[in-house]
């Protein structure tokens, strides 16, 4: 007959297989970095019933499915750090596609103009030697920039590549609001996970850490949620506080998925709109100044 831990480790399972992403790192780690596997698990279920070996972070969470038996919020709680992680990743390659868009198109517009416009100016500027004299002599030349702005591209545009496929700096989006939603949606399971810990009749003390741990919770975290419930002797407006974190962490997600990007591209794209205008006008300005130097000497 399939012990308690023995179910647990095969409900987790099964969430894995289907693509569910659960993390086992000790409670309380800053690095979300240990994603369970199946081969993990299947080592686990060698001996089921040794679970003290296991993550501190796993043995809360079967510790609350003991108590509880709701191996949805379990889930929840394994996962929110995951989710986070990876709804960041999602947002950080999304504006590094439109920078390197922005990257690819300045560096192949000035490759075109280099290799076929530049030379047709180069050869009228040779012809207007022929007809006259020009007063105005550009002291370089004014293309000379493009060759080195084209490499730096050349060179960047992979650089940019490889840092997208990797997600992009982590503290980028946490900039610009990343941390509270990480804080705020762990809070918001958190608090879950108290009600129904506290309803199954675990005192509220106990309830909280359990779910703390459960959800791998930030010092700051617990203690918020600590303040707040400590010697609590009911879970009334429990529920409320977590659907409003919910809440909050949905609308300022929602926010930096859209401006994020617009901004980025904006400003960048701004920055390189303006240096690849200034490298294309040079060589035109240059040319319609030494006509109109040639045509003041006739």
């Amino acid at each position: 007959m399939a012990t308690d831990a023995e179910n647990f480790l095969n409900d987790i399972k099964a969430a894995v297989t289907i693509g569910q992403p659960l993390e086992s790192e000790s409670a309380g780690s800053v690095v979300v970095n240990n994603r369970l596997t199946v081969q993990q698990i299947d080592k686990m279920l060698v001996n089921p019933d040794q679970w003290n070996d296991w993550s501190p972070r796993l043995k809360s969470a079967f510790a609350f499915a003991q108590q509880t038996g709701a191996m949805g919020t379990v889930f929840d709680g394994l996962s929110v750090r995951l989710e986070t992680q990876r709804w960041r990743d999602k947002v950080l390659r999304r504006t590094g596609w439109y920078l390197l868009l922005l990257v690819v198109t300045m560096v192949a517009g000035l490759v075109l103009f280099f290799y076929w416009s530049n030379p047709l100016f180069e050869s009228l500027r040779s012809d207007l030697q022929f007809m006259s004299v020009s007063q105005h002599v550009p002291q370089t030349d004014p293309a000379a920039w493009m060759l080195p702005v084209i490499a730096f591209g050349v060179v960047l545009a992979p650089l940019a590549a490889v840092w997208i496929l990797l997600g992009g700096p982590q503290r980028t989006v946490w900039l610009f609001g990343g941390r509270s939603i990480a804080q705020w949606r762990q809070t918001s399971v958190a608090l879950r996970a108290i009600e129904q810990t506290h309803e199954s009749g675990m005192p509220m003390d106990e309830s909280i850490k359990l779910s703390c741990d459960l959800v791998a919770a930030s010092d700051s975290t617990r203690t918020k949620i600590g303040s707040a419930l400590s010697g609590a002797s009911d879970s009334l407006g429990i529920v409320a506080w977590a659907d409003a974190m919910a809440s909050a962490a949905r609308d300022r997600m929602t926010k930096i998925e859209l401006w994020l990007p617009l901004a980025t591209t904006t400003i960048i794209g701004s920055a390189l709109a303006t240096i690849y205008c200034l490298l294309i006008y040079r060589p035109i300005i240059s040319m319609l100044r030494e006509l109109a130097s040639a045509a003041e000497g006739l």
